[in-house]
């Protein structure tokens, strides 16, 4: 899984858009532009969820 993050104007922050499922990175890369393509964005950066570090659990 791969979490996609996305801004329409520099002066922004990144916002999480939604997430793709995809067994590599080029792939990924592919379904997040053809999925998430309803706003003309600026930047858009995607993060595989397993390498995210977790700081805090309940």
């Amino acid at each position: 899984m791969w979490e996609v993050f996305a801004r329409r104007k520099f002066e922004e922050p990144l916002h999480h858009v939604g997430t793709v499922a995809a067994d590599d990175e080029r792939l990924a890369q592919v379904y997040a532009r053809t999925i998430f393509n309803e706003f003309s964005w600026v930047e858009m950066v995607i993060f595989r969820r397993d390498s995210a570090v977790r700081i805090m659990e309940s």
